[in-house]
């Protein structure tokens, strides 16, 4: 998957999460939090946030004061000994979740539509299409556009769900 470009803010976090900061030091935390986006995580680096925030030089002594009473415990030190927001870190999480899941409907979307085109009759058949929706996790590494790993999938598909039913009649016929 591609690198999201764009950022969900919430304003009402970033609004009670600033209200005492002053305008510089907001303007840093937002840069921060961009970069945090972006990658990720942060450098543990003062200088390399520094750069990374936007500071000029004369303001090197008071972002690290900044750094130190503020900002410090607005990111963690994860494993790789680098820094991260939480909030970032959910929102990013959040957000991967998401395009997963439209991603994953999308190719269910595409599959059904390519099974009705092609295999209508064996689709009708009582249960299929809600069998294949509930294997739809077989679909998440397929390529859509290569039509011989379709038919693959399909045939695999068909065929576990006859065994399935054939089990079940099986299964009934027993009782």
């Amino acid at each position: 998957m591609g690198k999201d470009p764009a950022v969900l803010f919430f304003i009402s976090d970033w609004l009670t999460s600033t209200s005492e900061m002053d305008a510089d030091v907001r303007g840093w935390y937002l840069n921060l939090l961009l970069h945090n986006y972006d990658k990720g995580s942060l450098p543990n680096d003062i200088e390399k946030l520094a750069v990374l925030a936007g500071v000029k030089f004369s303001e090197y002594k008071r972002f690290k004061q900044v750094f130190e009473q503020v900002f410090k415990h607005k990111f963690e030190q994860n494993s790789e000994q680098r820094l991260s927001n939480p909030r970032t870190n959910e929102i990013l999480r959040n957000r991967e979740m998401f395009l997963d899941k439209r991603s994953s409907a999308g190719k269910l979307s595409y599959f059904l539509k390519y099974l009705r085109s092609k295999h209508g009759a064996e689709l009708r058949k009582k249960g299929f299409e809600k069998f294949v929706k509930d294997n739809a996790d077989l679909l998440s590494e397929i390529d859509l556009k290569n039509e011989h790993m379709l038919e693959h999938l399909f045939e695999h598909l068909f065929e576990l769900y006859r065994n399935e039913n054939e089990s079940k009649n099986i299964d009934s016929n027993l009782n």
